[in-house]
């Protein structure tokens, strides 16, 4: 069954006029257990822990939900009456029909909903969000699905102050205000564990939903409900993709955007000094060299390197507009076709591909001609931010001076000696020191002012108490450990000299008894005689 397009109501907040879709269809909902899953722990009478399936064109999905309640118990509305006056009521909203959770099968997926008079909500996953709303007038559990393509889905929303976001986007979109009372990271206290959010709706907005108060006030509650489930503040929002010269990013809480990647900066050295940091990642001839011919494969010596000079398909520093391959100058040979030593007895065989082997002195060089489509990087051509020799780096196949890196971030100094500098010209501190400079000690997990880690003094006072404790525990066991060990060896060896004794004393008392009667009989045979 398909529906005609509509705007759905309860995603107002980012823009309902430009966020009318195509895609709409009919499923019907179906409530199972949720402990038949293993990732989902909850007993058959734990309302707090919900489960569905769901059709979304054609294909079953199952959503995992629990309970999340975030409503005070003195919940209020205020509105304004025919006179201009405001007015406080208590809205019927029902605290406990609100969940969050995740589809089955997508790490990444997300799912906010209300369950009370059918399911109410957003899911997402596998980049595509969808709405659901239940058919009030359907007498069969008939829901709506539809998919929700907002123009303004990749940007912030509910924000203000944003720089950059223009004027006009954030007048023409936002119809509400999202006011939060927060304090400064620094003037944070024990008890201060929450968020005040003051949801402000014109009247404009006010209307276009028909003006009914409870039905406006569900909309900005589950609004809230999706801002509730952004990910824990110093939650992992990106992987470093190298452990040598990429960093993870972190959720700071308040924000459904990862912080922009931050890695190492340009031209630091990595894997022993053989290559740069670039890009993010430890480029590195050697490396390269091991990714297409094993671990014993290294960069090849320089004159192996002459090959570059050929202009063919084993040898060059790249192609010209004609599609020809181009010659290396003598300075730019170690930044054309990669060649590598192949230390091994057997030809390769990895790739079915053209390969050039070059007995030179007491190796053996090689070259491939890997096929690539048209249009992307030739992967054997050295990479961009290899070395090329000393303070020299490869930039556009050309072998450059280190100073074009224009690197005025000098980690030694402005790092303390705790830290490198990231692309972003910023210290990122190692663990247990604190950005912007790595001077002063307590950030447990060090990082940057740009990777998202947002540590408040609470935290580093209970990190510091784990550590203390752990210390003590490690000092206990290293002290009393040695003594308890001594103290049971030597019971148990005084058990056996004591048993040793006992034996010797049982020993000699038997010794002396027979000595007594073999007297006795003497003294009775010398009496018969």
């Amino acid at each position: 069954m398909r529906a005609r397009p509509q705007c759905p109501l309860h995603m107002f907040g980012t823009g309902a006029q430009k966020e009318c879709q195509t895609f709409l269809h009919i499923t019907y909902p179906l409530k199972i257990p949720a402990n038949s899953s293993e990732d989902c722990i909850g007993s058959a009478e734990d309302e707090s822990v919900q489960a569905y399936t769901l059709t979304i064109e054609k294909k079953h999905y199952t959503v995992y939900l629990k309970q999340q309640s975030f409503l005070p118990n003195d919940f209020m509305i205020y509105t304004y009456n025919p006179g201009g006056f405001v007015q406080p009521s208590i809205p019927d909203i029902q605290n406990e029909c609100f969940y969050e959770g995740y589809i089955q099968g997508f790490p990444n997926s997300v799912a906010i909903l209300s369950i009370c008079s059918g399911l109410r909500g957003v899911i997402q996953f596998e980049n595509v969000s969808y709405g659901i709303e239940h058919l009030e007038s359907s007498t069969t559990f008939e829901h709506l699905i539809y998919e929700l393509n907002s123009e303004n889905a990749k940007g912030p929303i509910w924000t203000e102050n944003v720089t950059h976001v223009d004027n006009r986007t954030k007048t023409r979109h936002v119809s509400y205000k999202l006011l939060s009372d927060t304090v400064p990271l620094s003037d944070t206290t024990k008890s201060h564990r929450y968020i005040e959010v003051y949801a402000v709706v014109d009247k404009v907005l006010f209307n276009y939903l028909g003006g009914n108060p409870e039905y406006v006030t569900s909309n900005i509650v589950q609004i809230i409900g999706f801002v509730n489930s952004f990910k824990p503040r110093n939650t992992i929002c990106r992987q470093a993709l190298d452990k040598n010269c990429d960093f993870p990013e972190y959720c700071n809480g308040s924000s459904a955007i990862c912080p922009g990647n931050v890695y190492v900066q340009n031209g630091i050295d990595c894997a022993s000094n053989t290559g740069f940091c670039y890009g993010g990642f430890c480029q590195s001839a050697d490396l390269h060299c091991q990714e297409f011919f094993g671990s014993r494969s290294r960069n090849a010596p320089q004159v192996c390197y002459e090959v570059n000079n050929q202009a063919d398909r084993f040898g060059h520093c790249g192609v010209d507009f004609k599609r020809k391959f181009k010659t290396c100058s003598s300075r730019d040979l170690k930044c054309g076709k990669l060649i590598c030593t192949y230390p091994y007895d057997t030809p390769y065989t990895k790739l079915n591909v053209p390969v050039l082997y070059m007995p030179v002195k007491n190796v053996v060089c090689v070259s491939l001609d890997l096929n690539h489509p048209d249009g992307t990087p030739n992967p054997m051509m050295v990479k961009e931010g290899t070395k090329c020799g000393l303070g020299k780096i490869c930039l556009r196949q050309k072998c450059e001076s280190y100073d074009v890196l224009n690197n005025d971030c000098d980690f030694k100094k402005k790092c303390s000696g705790h830290g490198v500098c990231n692309n972003k010209r910023n210290c990122h501190c190692d663990p247990g020191w604190a950005p912007p400079d790595c001077r002063i000690k307590g950030n447990p997990m060090g990082g940057s002012i740009d990777s998202g880690l947002r540590y408040l003094d609470l935290d580093i006072e209970k990190k510091a108490r784990e550590d203390s404790m752990r210390t003590w525990i490690l000092l206990s066991i290293f002290l009393f450990l040695p003594i308890i060990i001594g103290s049971t060896l030597l019971g148990v060896k005084w058990k056996r000299i004591k048993k040793s004794c006992f034996e010797d004393d049982d020993l000699d008392e038997d010794s002396e008894s027979y000595t007594r009667s073999e007297e006795s009989n003497t003294s009775e045979k010398t009496s018969f005689s």
